[in-house]
């Protein structure tokens, strides 16, 4: 039996601005996952906002702040280990005050 190590190869999240308060945040999976991926985490700003124990690699980050940065980031864990992303683009959510609501 293989002893699982910690995942490997792991890329940044990619951001997709939706609209002003709202982004989808996608990701790939570790390109040497040394073993099996059992779940990811999805933090903003350092805390848990999603465990995911499922596919797909996709997530809709909604109410989001005007004039706020936020650090995203994703963790794979396999059977035994965790290893974090590095963050994605910084986001700086804005408001667009010509707009309408």
């Amino acid at each position: 039996m293989q002893r699982a190590v910690v995942p490997e190869g792991v890329l940044a999240p990619v951001l997709t601005v939706i609209n002003d308060t709202a982004v989808r945040l996608s990701w790939q999976p570790p390109l040497k996952p040394n073993g099996p991926i059992s779940a990811y985490m999805l933090y903003i700003n350092d805390v848990i906002i999603d465990p995911r124990t499922a596919w797909p690699t996709t997530y809709v980050i909604g109410g989001l702040l005007p004039y706020t940065v936020y650090d995203i980031q994703v963790s794979f864990l396999n059977n035994v280990y965790f290893t974090y992303s590095v963050y994605s683009e910084r986001f700086h959510c804005t408001h667009n005050v010509d707009r309408p609501h």
